[in-house]
């Protein structure tokens, strides 16, 4: 699958908290037409809420069948993005026909907060993907297993730490012989 997105979001930063607190986002998608063809899978693609937990999802499926019994872009879209606050956007595409669903969350986002990574960014979004590994039976079929992971496209910022105050040492002078009544 080939896609291009764009993207718009409001946030603030919280220099109390040192969190980004995301208020809004919209993504758009242009999905471009794929270079190669497979065996009818449904890969699919969420841009989430980076706190946004991972879709489980079970099965193996033997060829010639392309996918799980039922799926396509509209059951993925119905089961792990419709009425879901922490998805902002979702594309499914059958990787044989082609055929492809885009969709949009239309009611708005929940506002939530962002940590700093280990390396000083923020992770405003993330994307989820769906795909699919070769599982062997062990009586000769080849079969696939689906699986979800964390995918490489994220937007993360760089907010400057405030500036803190530095001092390496204090003096205080106290005089004895001066003595006050």
């Amino acid at each position: 699958m080939k896609i291009d997105y764009n993207y718009d979001v409001t946030y603030h930063y919280n220099m109390a908290t040192d969190q980004i607190i995301v208020t809004n986002i919209k993504i758009n998608l242009n999905r471009e037409e794929p270079t190669q063809k497979g065996n009818g899978f449904w890969d699919t693609v969420i841009f989430a809420n980076p706190n946004a937990n991972l879709p489980q999802e079970l099965g193996n499926y033997y060829l010639p069948n392309g996918d799980l019994p039922g799926i396509n872009g509209d059951s993925l879209w119905n089961k792990y993005g419709n009425n879901n606050k922490d998805v902002f956007a979702f594309v499914s595409q059958n990787n044989q026909t082609e055929q492809y669903t885009i969709k949009y969350n239309t009611s708005g986002i929940t506002p939530y907060a962002v940590n700093r990574n280990s390396d000083g960014t923020f992770t405003l979004f993330k994307t989820m993907d769906r795909g699919n590994l070769p599982n062997h039976s062990g009586n000769g079929d080849q079969g696939w297993h689906i699986w979800w992971i964390n995918g490489n496209l994220k937007k993360t910022i760089t907010v400057p730490q405030a500036p803190q105050r530095k001092t390496t040492e204090v003096h205080y002078h106290y005089n004895p012989s001066v003595i006050r009544l």
